[in-house]
């Protein structure tokens, strides 16, 4: 979870400062200031979503869609109609309204307000104060879990230490170290855990079934299998934004197709996917092409590892429509998509599939258009 946090925290510092030295103006877009900070003040209502980045992120007012936003310090106390979907470096606060959904991540996150639909977390140390209600369900990865408030329907928690002492609507599934429940704690369903230890729950506190099971070295190896999944999806976030800041024109060219362009894009991937490393393999083999072979493989590599930036870019760009007016908005809201889909087993098969076959016909599609325009002629 640590090294998951450090990745996480690298992307997000990434972008905020990309933001922080931009002066960028659209509906909706509201960058850092000169001090750092991205503001929404609380007489503003933005009659949109919302995209807000920089040292410190201030939402105060209303925003009538969803919000999405990235920085050192993110404190929402308005209103969000729409989803919420964030990631801070050090601290996230939640003290307002949220509608929908929440999807958030950072070294700590405090909730002391109110989420009308789901929230899912991943952080170092998460806290549901008193006042915190969340209607629908709570899933996340977090070092350690305070409940001090409400949550509507189920908790699906992977923790190393959680503290109930507030209630929870149906049930609690979680795997964990330790766990520790108040007697005032109310979990109006069954209670299933996976624990190094076993945990002493008060009396009455459980309203359905209590079921413990012994956390075994498998299953800390399906946890870690987990976690490494989480760092691979923020590392995948990283190289989408990193590529996207160093040649953001020919990114956003290569991915702005139509769908029909699109379905061409897929077939010629796959094509060059299959193809390139059998043409690398029979110029190994002819030894006279080894040098040939080399570059080939290097080739097709490279196309494999680039294919998500462009597939992101072009799934942002689908989400926002003409919102999407900034290319690291754009990028970050398709890559972080693209992350939470490739969490859903046997859809995340079918994503990676699209991904690359889609990834790489778009560059070899934007690399025949720029050979065609003979970029290398030098007019006399």
């Amino acid at each position: 979870m640590k090294r998951l946090k450090i990745a996480f925290i690298v992307a997000v510092v990434g972008v905020a400062g990309f933001f922080m030295a931009s002066q960028a103006h659209a509906a909706g877009l509201y960058v850092a200031t000169e001090k750092g900070d991205a503001v929404v003040a609380a007489d503003k209502t933005v009659d949109s979503s919302a995209y807000l980045a920089g040292q410190n992120v201030l939402v105060e007012g209303t925003v009538k869609g969803d919000l999405y936003c990235a920085g050192d310090v993110v404190k929402i106390s308005g209103t969000i109609e729409g989803d919420v979907l964030c990631g801070a470096q050090t601290s996230l606060m939640i003290t307002g309204t949220v509608k929908g959904d929440i999807r958030v991540a950072a070294s700590t996150v405090m909730i002391d307000g109110s989420v009308g639909s789901n929230a899912t977390i991943l952080a170092r140390d998460t806290t549901m104060t008193k006042k915190a209600i969340v209607t629908g369900d709570v899933t996340g990865g977090t070092a350690s879990f305070t409940l001090d408030g409400g949550i509507g329907r189920d908790l699906l928690i992977g923790s190393s230490v959680m503290k109930i002492n507030g209630t929870v609507g149906r049930d609690v599934n979680a795997g964990l170290e330790t766990l520790s429940i108040a007697p005032g704690a109310k979990i109006a369903g069954n209670l299933s855990y996976q624990s190094t230890n076993e945990a002493s729950i008060p009396e009455g506190v459980v309203a359905g079934k209590t079921t413990y099971t012994v956390m075994t070295q498998g299953s800390q190896e399906g946890t870690s299998g987990v976690a490494m999944a989480l760092m691979v999806i923020a590392a995948f976030v990283i190289l989408a934004v990193v590529v996207t800041l160093i040649m953001p024109k020919y990114v956003h060219e290569a991915s702005i197709i139509p769908m029909r362009q699109a379905v061409l894009a897929f077939l010629l991937g796959f094509a060059a996917i299959i193809l390139l490393p059998m043409l690398a393999v029979i110029a190994f083999v002819a030894m006279v092409g080894s040098l040939l072979g080399a570059v080939l493989l290097a080739a097709w590599l490279l196309l494999m590892l680039l294919s998500g930036v462009f597939f992101a870019y072009y799934v942002g760009a689908l989400v926002l429509g003409k919102r999407g007016t900034h290319a690291i908005v754009v990028v970050l809201v398709g890559s972080v998509m693209i992350g939470i889909v490739l969490m859903v087993p046997v859809v995340n098969v079918i994503l990676m599939l699209v991904l690359l076959g889609v990834g790489v016909g778009m560059q070899l599609l934007r690399l025949q258009y720029q050979f065609s325009k003979h970029p290398y002629k030098i007019e006399a």
